[in-house]
């Protein structure tokens, strides 16, 4: 018995090894037995865009297959998106609702049967308030006036690194905001039809951070406007109007036609030598023609040396505008009057006389005045109010047409006096009515063959010319007539000025001086102007015609000259 125990026990053991084999075996390839593991296609070359207080991850989809979602994981939160290739080459994913600092992102997509891609990890930063803090809205470095643009300039672009573009507004003179848009690589910008004084506003949209996708708007900075670089007044041009309520300033011997614009405003100790009101005369005016029309901008007033004596140095003045003074006289020194009158109030306001001998004060924009009323309202003594100067500075200067019921012709020797086929230049050719009639009569006709030819005018006034337009024939019914090139001549006196021919040498040994000499569309255009440079005042003015359009004759319906005068 114990021997037949001893023959079954090693094939028992051998039995149990082969077993246990058998199972190990098993085991190593279980995991195989239900075939091999599949994995969802995936997003490639992932990347993590900045924005303010979220990120943007895009990934290539090439390599995405049929999976449909999309699945990114950070800290303790996740969010799945629905992928919509459509025939796209990227796919990209927002993830807002982010403190500012840097995150990691686990990404995985799955397809309809559930299966994962490979798990991959990328890193990215949102941006904040804090980053936006650190960033300034792009600097203005000034407003300058370059000939005759006024051109806002910008630090260099450098200086904001993150700025994509500016926007700005600015107070024009509509009393309306302009809005513009400036550029990264912007320098300058043009300002047009700006307010003086008014308010400039920018803010800068920057992008955020160097891998930004967002576009963050930086707080509004507000700034002024300045004031324009205005022009200085012609005080050559300056006269009192004389109207019956005004004081003429004669008191004491005062002589304001002589020296209150001759440039010397310093006090010398005699009343005549500028404008005395006299005393008991507060509150008082006078007014003053300015030879131009202009939105006056500032004005100085210079007076007695307040060391020597302030009494009459003015404390509170007015300055009043208008255009025509024709039914703007006023019967007394009332405001609402002159207002119901037409004049318009520019200035009102203190200025230190009883310290200052010299005092300045702005102009707000205000409407193209040619005529200006001083106002006096009080004075250091309160009695009566002196000047030594005055000086004004404006902005659209512009000359005066010339009265047109003063100009005659002169009627030389040597001019084409215009009336051919009828024509009446003197009744109609500053009649103010440049409009083609039809009829010869009502203008000027040189005749057949008179190319070239001159006339003269007497302008009633002593003028600088500064520009002249000519009414034509309509074109559009006949324009042969019509001038193509002109020359325009001026002199004081005509005395021993008179001339055989049409040399212009002999013209300048005469005397004459040639005011304009150029080409004018008169082919096309029924009315002509031509820009005259400033030179020197004249009295009478030769009008020569060197060219028309057909060559033979010349007509002209209406002369307009426009200039300073006296």
């Amino acid at each position: 018995m114990q021997t037949k125990i001893l023959k079954i026990l090693p094939i028992t053991i051998l039995l149990i090894t082969i077993i246990m084999g058998c199972s190990d075996m098993q085991s190593n390839y279980k995991q195989y037995l239900n075939g091999e593991k599949i994995y969802a296609g995936k997003l490639d070359s992932l990347e993590v865009l900045s924005g303010y207080k979220r990120v943007k991850i895009i990934g290539l989809t090439r390599y995405l297959g049929n999976s449909t979602e999309c699945t990114v994981q950070w800290e303790d939160q996740s969010k799945t998106f629905t992928i919509d290739k459509n025939g796209k080459d990227k796919f990209e994913m927002i993830i807002d609702n982010l403190k500012e600092r840097t995150y990691e992102f686990k990404v995985s997509t799955k397809d309809n049967y559930g299966n994962l891609s490979v798990l991959q990890t990328t890193r990215g930063r949102a941006v904040g308030d804090i980053f936006k803090s650190t960033q300034q809205t792009r600097r203005m470095t000034g407003v300058v006036f370059e000939g005759d643009n006024t051109v806002a300039s910008w630090a260099d672009k450098s200086e904001s690194e993150y700025v994509l573009f500016t926007n700005l507004w600015y107070d024009n003179t509509s009393n309306e905001k302009t809005s513009m848009v400036v550029k990264q690589d912007d320098s300058k910008t043009t300002l047009v039809n700006w307010k003086p004084l008014g308010q400039i506003e920018r803010t800068s949209a920057i992008q955020s951070g160097i891998l930004g996708f967002d576009t963050i708007y930086l707080d509004k900075v507000v700034s002024q406007l300045p004031a324009p670089p205005y022009t200085f007044l012609d005080k050559s041009l300056f006269s009192f109007a004389g109207m019956a309520s005004d004081n003429p300033g004669t008191s004491y011997g005062g002589d304001p036609v002589h020296y209150l614009f001759d440039g010397d405003g310093s006090w010398s100790g005699n009343d005549a030598l500028g404008y005395h009101s006299g005393e008991n005369s507060i509150p008082h005016h006078f007014t003053i023609d300015l030879g131009v029309s202009a939105q006056i901008r500032k004005c100085r007033l210079d007076l007695r040396d307040p060391n020597n004596y302030s009494g009459n140095n003015p404390t509170k003045v007015e300055l009043w505008g208008i255009m025509d003074i024709t039914n703007a006289e006023t019967s007394s020194e009332d405001a609402a009057e002159f207002e119901a009158k037409g004049w318009k109030l520019l200035f009102r306001g203190p200025v230190d006389g009883a310290n200052s001998q010299s005092v300045e004060f702005d102009v707000a924009t205000g409407p193209d005045v040619r005529y200006l009323r001083y106002r006096v309202t009080e004075t250091v003594g309160g009695s009566g109010a002196q000047l030594t100067e005055m000086t004004f500075w404006g902005q659209n200067i512009q000359p005066l047409e010339l009265p047109k019921s003063l100009i005659s012709f002169a009627a030389m020797a040597s001019d084409n006096p215009g009336t051919s086929y009828g024509a009446d230049p003197a009744r109609y050719l500053f009649d103010g009515d440049g409009s083609w009639s039809g009829s010869d009569e009502r203008g000027y006709h040189s005749g057949e063959n008179s190319i070239p030819h001159h006339f003269t005018l007497d302008l009633g006034v002593t003028a600088k010319i500064l520009k002249c337009r000519l009414g034509l024939r309509d074109p559009g019914n006949y324009s042969g007539n019509n001038p193509t090139e002109v020359a325009l001549w001026g002199i004081m006196d005509i005395t021993n000025a008179e001339t055989s021919s049409e040399d212009g040498a002999e013209f300048e040994a005469k005397g004459w001086k040639l005011l304009y000499k150029g080409a004018v569309d008169g082919e096309n255009n029924q009315t002509v102007e031509f820009d005259v440079a400033p030179a020197a005042d004249v009295h009478y003015l030769r009008y020569q015609v060197l060219k028309t359009v057909g060559g033979s004759g010349a007509q002209l319906t209406e002369m307009t000259f426009f200039g300073q005068f006296k």
